[in-house]
């Protein structure tokens, strides 16, 4: 088995292939070993698994996982990482299928019972920083087939996917993740684990997937909390009468205040149980 825990294996297999780390596909290669495994141990995978990887790299992580998991499905939008993977770094290791194509233009639907199986799935994925939110956002609105996300991701968006109320990190990304997964952070990454270094810390974090939204009326939960969050400096007087939802000031008023939120307070200062609140009032005609 190819050591990619090596800075010197990765290193001669990007040399001899002619392959240089891109940026805007956030080509940073895990070579610390203890933290490989946490990233494992984090899915609690068993062995009847089906597991979703995206952008294996040279599949460091990839080989982790199929030494706990039944079958690896991995999504490499790289063509020079692909034929790394399918011609050298991961042909010893049966229960891999590789995929070359973009994960945001994928047919899930179709493609994860089609290679994994029925049912729910866990989803481990090294995520760059460009993509995060719309990789996070698109898994979450397949949740019918994927039951946990461990995902590698900078520690920026960690701190937005775990963000408490009344700190900068909170935010409509926060309130989605939490309408369909609890969220809890795993581990800290350093920089110094990578090939190339990034420019910024890292960390794990572990959704676990919900089988139903944890609000009624999602849909109004997250037009809610989009329009107190579109401009985050307006209390929600004027943020619900603003152009994201276009209630009238009167409706704004009824809504808070059967709501029991004071129509001054700012969107970041309301618990989700609020949000969920002030969309449970939707007014009539609002539709």
């Amino acid at each position: 088995m190819v050591n990619l825990a090596s800075p010197a294996v990765v290193s001669e297999i990007l040399r001899r292939r002619g392959l240089q780390p891109k940026r805007r596909w956030g080509q940073n290669f895990l070579l610390d070993a203890n933290l490989l495994r946490k990233v494992v141990e984090a899915g609690d995978l068993q062995p009847e698994d089906g597991v979703l990887e995206i952008g294996p790299g040279l599949g460091a992580l990839t080989q982790a996982l199929a030494a706990r998991a039944r079958q690896v499905l991995a999504v490499e939008i790289d063509p020079g990482l692909y034929a790394a993977l399918t011609e050298e770094t991961l042909t010893e290791l049966p229960n891999v299928r590789v995929l070359h194509a973009d994960f945001l233009q994928t047919d899930l639907a179709a493609l994860i019972p089609e290679a994994l199986g029925s049912g729910r799935h866990p989803v481990v994925a090294n995520i760059p920083y460009s993509i995060t939110s719309p990789v996070v956002v698109r898994l979450l609105e397949h949740r019918h087939l994927f039951s946990r996300l461990i995902l590698m991701v900078q520690k920026e968006v960690a701190d937005r996917l775990v963000g408490q109320p009344n700190t900068s990190d909170y935010g409509s990304l926060t309130l989605f993740v939490h309408l369909y997964a609890d969220a809890r952070r795993v581990a800290h990454v350093p920089r110094s684990a990578f090939l190339p270094a990034p420019e910024v810390d890292s960390a794990i974090v572990r959704l676990d997937v919900l089988e139903a939204p944890r609000y009624p009326e999602p849909e109004r939960y997250l037009a809610v909390v989009h329009a107190a969050f579109q401009q985050r400096r307006k209390n929600l007087a004027n943020a619900l009468t603003g152009p994201a939802l276009g209630w009238t000031r009167e409706q704004a008023r009824v809504a808070l205040e059967a709501a029991g939120v004071d129509p001054g307070r700012r969107g970041e200062t309301l618990s989700p149980d609020e949000f969920a609140e002030l969309a449970r009032q939707w007014p009539a005609g609002k539709e």
